[in-house]
C-alpha cells in the first residue's frame, strides 16, 4: 500500500472518530450555568431582570409579562408591554440560564422556569 492510500484511510477514520465525538458529546447532558452574568450598567432592562432573579425563581413559572410586573414592582401591565423583557428571556432561554417551560405563538406568551 503507498502513502497516499495509507493517509487517506487514516483520514477517514479521523472523521469516523470526529462523528463519533460529537455525537457522545451531544448526549451528554448540559450543565445549568446558573445566573447569567452581570449585564453592563447601560443596559437598563436586562439589570432589571437580572436584579430580579431570585424573587423570579421563587415565583416558579413566568412569562416577559410576569417578569415585567416582578422586576418594576408593579400591580398592572402597561399597554403595550415592553418588548425587551421578552427578547431578554428569549437569549438567557437560548444561552441555558432559564427554561421554556411552554412555547409562545402570537399573541400568546412564552413561559419560562429558572432551575433549581
Amino acid at each position: 500500500m503507498n502513502t497516499r492510500n495509507t493517509l487517506i484511510e487514516i483520514t477517514k477514520l479521523l472523521h469516523k472518530a470526529q462523528g463519533l465525538l460529537a455525537m457522545v458529546t451531544e448526549s451528554q447532558p448540559k450543565p445549568i450555568p446558573g445566573k447569567p452574568p452581570q449585564p453592563h450598567y447601560t443596559q437598563k432592562t436586562e439589570t432589571e431582570i437580572w436584579n430580579a432573579w431570585d424573587k423570579l425563581r421563587a415565583k416558579g413559572e413566568f412569562s416577559a409579562n410576569t417578569a415585567w410586573l416582578i422586576a418594576k414592582n408593579k400591580q398592572h401591565l402597561p399597554t403595550p408591554m415592553d418588548s425587551f423583557y421578552s427578547a431578554i428571556l428569549s437569549k438567557w432561554w437560548r444561552q441555558g440560564y432559564i427554561k421554556r417551560t411552554r412555547e409562545g405563538r402570537g399573541p400568546l406568551p412564552a413561559f419560562y422556569k429558572i432551575p433549581n
